[in-house]
């Protein structure tokens, strides 16, 4: 299971996300369970620019691992370190 979540995050969605030249080492991700996203697009703290999806200040990611009603979150170099982390595995793979 924490692999699923790892390569979806990695693979997936953060791509869009690495790209915002102004988030700072301080910012946040929020993973949210899939099953909640109405609810949390219904919030009026959440917006999307088209590439990202935002609640609050946090970049927020939509995962189909995450149980409903709950979240994890993550700092940005946390983050990095598991794109690092699922790129060797991908390595690994394919040779």
């Amino acid at each position: 299971m924490a692999r699923d979540i790892l390569t979806d995050l990695a693979f997936e969605n953060f791509h869009k996300c690495m790209g915002i030249p102004d988030w700072n080492e301080s910012d946040e991700v929020i993973l949210v369970s899939s099953a909640n996203k109405e609810q949390i697009e219904a919030d009026e703290s959440y917006r999307s620019d088209g590439k990202c999806n935002y609640l609050g200040k946090r970049i927020c990611i939509f995962c189909g691992q995450v149980k409903k009603n709950n979240y994890i979150t993550l700092h940005k170099s946390m983050l990095e370190k598991i794109i690092q982390t699922m790129e060797s595995f991908k390595e690994v793979e394919e040779k």
